[in-house]
């Protein structure tokens, strides 16, 4: 009620509140203004210790749907539109802690327009998570889902506040997964872990057989686990192996995962399925692990690495990017574990062939977005991945000019589920000052404390 009052007396076009003792940076209000007319406004943020000191950053990504259904990503630092404040009700008084939660969800009910900062702009106190706001976030989150009229359940993620919507698929849809394969040993393990670890029973299984020198053994595996399959010579082509299977699959939905995936929970595919039925998502990819656990895959980030990479390769958690573990929007994903509905797929005219090992998956990402859809990256659907088992992982020349050539615009500029803040050189998702430093053996907060030359919106054009 207070909130409301005091947003009422006001007379801005714009309203931004503050927690006690919270501050801005001194051009906070100047580059929220530049990213106007819009109906939401957030920037990044970093914290205050006992000291008054700026520690810990947190970088978030541009305007991420899927994420905001995972935890309130946008934070304290976000200025609303009074007119859209007004439509979507206010702040509603029931939802106790939650209630900016609440009304980012009532915001974004309806088509808005909604802008990142990519500035560290507000410096919060510590705060305790507890109990309590975690379940007004849980009620605000049921409300929306509710209103939306999506299919889905809401589970608990990986730390307070944040949850992992479980989307639903309409029926039993078939689900032709694909795999491509010379090795009988791995995809004895692979299918043998699918049939195991997966609950979703509406599947068939299409093996592309690359020929080679242990055919026999790779048609009696086939056999065994009762798979389709279709025979593939001369050198490994990812992108016309996936294509012939994909012409001959009956399934809605396609499947493609690596030979060296095991499914790690049995529900991954029905979570794949249920996202990627939604009408404006194109293609899901899964969270992909280590036999070490740590991440192999949670997203692709472009224009990192060698042209694109993967976000928060090898590592386990990132404090200034916490959003690894979370199901979220990105750029594109890997095409070891990559959904896609079969009519959308063949519309688009599948894989490139021009990229026959690499880039191929991300190129279909990509032109699944300019088509006008969304790539989501699934957290809650989980698998290890022993990568690079039946070849070796090497970027060809040519391939990587080739992928420059098409998609320099895009690289250029910058890839907007990624921060600028983060390192472009490796995957580890260090601070971009340090990324060159490798022989440093301090904390990233350790080393941060009491600074304020991290790189820090404020400071960059």
């Amino acid at each position: 009620r207070a909130l409301n009052q005091a947003a009422a007396e006001g007379t801005g076009s714009y309203l931004l509140a503050l927690d006690p003792n919270d501050r801005l940076s001194p051009g906070a209000l100047h580059w929220l203004a530049t990213a106007t007319p819009a109906d939401l406004i957030y920037s990044d943020e970093d914290r205050l210790d006992d000291e008054g000191h700026r520690v810990a950053p947190i970088f978030k990504p541009d305007w991420s749907p899927d994420l905001l259904l995972s935890c309130m990503y946008i934070g304290q630092a976000m200025a609303v539109s009074r007119n859209v404040w007004e439509k979507a009700g206010r702040f509603q008084c029931e939802q106790g802690g939650a209630h900016d939660y609440d009304l980012v969800l009532r915001i974004t009910d309806q088509p808005v327009t909604v802008r990142h900062v990519p500035r560290v702009l507000y410096h919060r106190r510590k705060s305790v998570m507890d109990s309590h706001l975690d379940t007004a976030g849980r009620r605000a989150l049921e409300d929306a889902l509710h209103r939306r009229g999506a299919r889905a359940s809401i589970e608990s993620g990986p730390r307070p506040s944040t949850y992992q919507v479980r989307w639903k698929p309409h029926g039993t849809p078939v689900a032709s997964l694909i795999i491509c394969s010379r090795s009988p040993r791995l995809l004895a393990k692979c299918l043998k872990a699918v049939a195991e670890r997966t609950s979703y029973p509406n599947r068939e299984v299409i093996v592309v057989q690359h020929l080679g020198n242990e055919d026999a053994a790779l048609e009696a595996v086939i056999k065994r686990y009762a798979a389709r399959s279709l025979t593939y010579s001369g050198p490994f082509h990812f992108s016309r192996m996936n294509n012939m299977a994909g012409q001959i699959a009956t399934g809605e939905v396609l499947v493609f995962i690596n030979d060296d995936i095991e499914p790690l929970e049995s529900s991954w595919l029905e979570r794949l399925l249920g996202q990627v039925e939604r009408p404006d998502v194109g293609i899901v990819g899964a969270r992909l692990v280590y036999p070490s656990g740590v991440a192999q895959h949670s997203g692709v980030a472009i224009g990192i690495s060698d042209g694109c990479g993967h976000i928060g390769r090898g590592v386990t958690a990132a404090p200034s990017w916490p959003w690894l573990a979370l199901t979220r929007d990105v750029a594109a994903v890997t095409g070891a574990c990559l959904a896609i509905r079969a009519a959308l797929f063949r519309d688009l005219g599948g894989f490139a062939d021009e990229f026959p090992v690499n880039y191929n998956d991300t190129d279909l990402c990509l032109r699944i977005r300019a088509a006008g859809y969304r790539v989501v990256y699934e957290a809650g659907a989980l698998l290890r991945h022993y990568e690079c088992q039946t070849r070796r992982g090497v970027v060809s020349f040519e391939e990587r000019e080739r992928w420059y050539n098409r998609w320099h615009e895009v690289i250029d500029a910058g890839d907007p589920f990624y921060s600028p803040h983060l390192t472009h050189d490796r995957e580890d998702l260090a601070l971009e000052f340090m990324s060159n430093t490798r022989d440093l053996t301090v904390s990233q907060g350790s080393l941060l404390k009491g600074s304020s030359d991290w790189p820090r919106p404020d400071d960059r054009s």
